[in-house]
């Protein structure tokens, strides 16, 4: 995560979003995400509101923020982040095994 101190006025910033292949989902604050290309394991937002950012307030970013594909992404009450597809699987209560998780790796989630 970002250190609040790291989102400066008259920038413009938005997040990459990674997974690694342990399942572990990340965010990485970018000023250079205009450049930045989207990969099998990494997503790119548009441009994300400042105040957003400084509040770290991932679930306000993903309600106001799209991936640069046009897709949406959610995060959950932990911070894990979801593509459209997978929280729409999760919502239809999609057993685990048969949600379409990017690159077939489900996410780190917090134990229950």
């Amino acid at each position: 995560m970002w250190k609040v101190a790291d989102v400066q006025d008259g920038k413009r910033y938005g997040l990459i979003l990674i997974q690694e292949m342990s399942g572990a989902r990340r965010f990485f604050l970018s000023e250079d995400v205009e450049f930045v290309e989207p990969s099998d394991s990494a997503l790119i937002t548009e441009i994300a509101p400042n105040d957003l950012l400084r509040r770290r307030d991932l679930i306000g970013i993903s309600d106001s923020v799209s991936l640069t594909g046009g897709d949406h992404f959610y995060v959950d009450p932990h911070g894990v982040w979801l593509t459209e597809r997978e929280f729409d699987a999760l919502s239809r209560r999609i057993p685990d095994d048969e949600v379409p998780w990017l690159n077939g790796v489900c996410p780190l989630f917090p134990p229950r």
